[in-house]
């Protein structure tokens, strides 16, 4: 795992591998050394100080990357000129030009890229299955309602992520990057989709 700025996802693809029989975690770097050691010893897994001693692994074959947006292009680029595979969050850059380098990195490495890796929330499944089924007609208007929270000692870190700071959001994305973005994509469905 490459970063802990998504901590939420972090420490939820952690508890999954746990229980999943054909992935293990078996590493972690951040750059903040507080969530670096918290989450290392929370899972047992070995704290790398740097990408490229946590890419030189052989044995690793994917990486989920969660670190801030704005350092998501650069450690995508690595891992896929490293030959791994990359699970990303969202947003996946601060803009276009980020996102084509990004891109065009996956491809040169013939490597696989799974952005907006929420989209395939196992919760979303059912609602997006009856609206497939034709259950409930054409979306024109969506309104998502949750409940979401972010742990206390992050936002007192000094560091809080993307989701607390408007500074680290790419121009444009607001409230929607970060609030039922995941649940309205995954119902409605993204433009590639269509």
């Amino acid at each position: 795992m490459i970063g802990l700025g998504h901590w939420y996802s972090a420490y939820g693809l952690a508890r999954a591998l746990a229980e999943y029989p054909r992935g293990k975690l078996i590493g972690v770097t951040d750059t903040h050394p507080g969530h670096l050691r918290a989450f290392s010893r929370t899972f047992g897994v070995h704290a790398y100080l740097t990408i490229a001693d946590l890419l030189a692994r052989d044995d690793l074959d994917l990486v989920h990357i969660c670190p801030p947006v704005a350092e998501i292009p650069a450690a995508t680029i690595a891992a896929a000129d490293a030959g791994k595979h990359v699970i990303l969050g969202k947003p996946m850059a601060m803009n276009l030009e980020q996102a084509d380098a990004m891109v065009a990195a996956v491809r040169r490495a013939q490597v696989t890229c799974v952005p907006f890796q929420g989209m395939f929330r196992l919760a979303d499944a059912p609602m997006r299955k009856r609206i497939d089924a034709g259950e409930i007609g054409e979306i024109a208007v969506m309104h998502a309602t949750g409940r979401w929270s972010i742990a206390e000692d992050w936002l007192r870190s000094g560091k809080p992520g993307w989701f607390a700071d408007p500074a680290q959001v790419p121009p444009g994305g607001g409230r929607s990057s970060t609030r039922g973005s995941t649940t309205s994509t995954a119902c409605a469905g993204s433009p590639d989709r269509k």
